[in-house]
């Protein structure tokens, strides 16, 4: 788990959540014409249309369209777990 700063661009967001940092547990990243879900390679710049829909540790959902997306990570990382090669973010694109 690490936090990450997710910066958009002339966002336009739906969302329950009303406290920030909030832990992640689901979500997906449309841009242009690929999808990320639940993981997107670190650092993430990309510069058209998106669509980012997050869902929180308390169900709550951020929903969310803008003009660009920027993804950082923050601090020092944890390890988790290994990935297989077929879910690594940064080996791997849904279209």
């Amino acid at each position: 788990m690490r936090l990450v700063r997710i910066l958009i661009t002339h966002a336009r967001c739906q969302s329950s959540v009303t406290l920030l940092p909030v832990e992640i547990t689901h979500g997906r990243l449309h841009v242009g014409t690929v999808t990320y879900s639940n993981l997107v390679p670190l650092p993430f710049k990309e510069s058209e249309a998106i669509n980012l829909w997050i869902q929180v540790a308390n169900a709550d959902v951020l929903d969310c369209v803008g003009d660009s997306v920027q993804i950082e990570a923050q601090g020092e990382a944890r390890f988790v777990e290994d990935l297989p090669g077929d879910m690594r973010p940064d080996l791997k694109r849904d279209r």
